[in-house]
């Protein structure tokens, strides 16, 4: 199982994949903390909503590449609490009974940063 970019893909024994994507988010961001945000990662991918109480979510793709003390140095320069931020995980697929294991750059990133680690898990029937 190897993270491509921010996804793995498994190939499962009917030629289904099923498919895991990393993101990681701050949640519940004032708009001082959204601007140094913005400003420290200004080369990464940023998405950015803003929620009905004003506050913000900005998520971007969890890769491998991303340096993990980095982004432990600016939720602790901005004071967050370890509820703001995390790792979210989508995962789909086709089966009723399926799984899998973290990669370990995800795992060694968690064990760095920490903060909240919230996943979704997605069935697709097949037809």
């Amino acid at each position: 199982m190897e993270l491509q970019n921010n996804i793995v893909e498994m190939k499962r024994e009917f030629g289904e994949f099923d498919k895991v994507r990393f993101t990681f988010r701050y949640l519940k961001v004032n708009n001082v903390e959204r601007t140094i945000i913005e400003k420290e990662l200004s080369d990464l991918t940023l998405k950015i909503n803003e929620a009905d109480n004003g506050s913000f979510v900005i998520t971007f793709p969890l890769t491998a590449d991303i340096n993990s003390e980095r982004i432990k140095n600016l939720n602790e320069k901005i004071k967050l609490s370890d509820s703001q931020y995390g790792i979210f995980v989508a995962f789909t697929t086709n089966y009723d009974h399926s799984g899998f294991r973290l990669p370990k750059e995800i795992r060694n990133f968690y064990q760095v940063v920490g903060g909240e680690f919230d996943c979704s898990i997605i069935m697709m029937k097949s037809d």
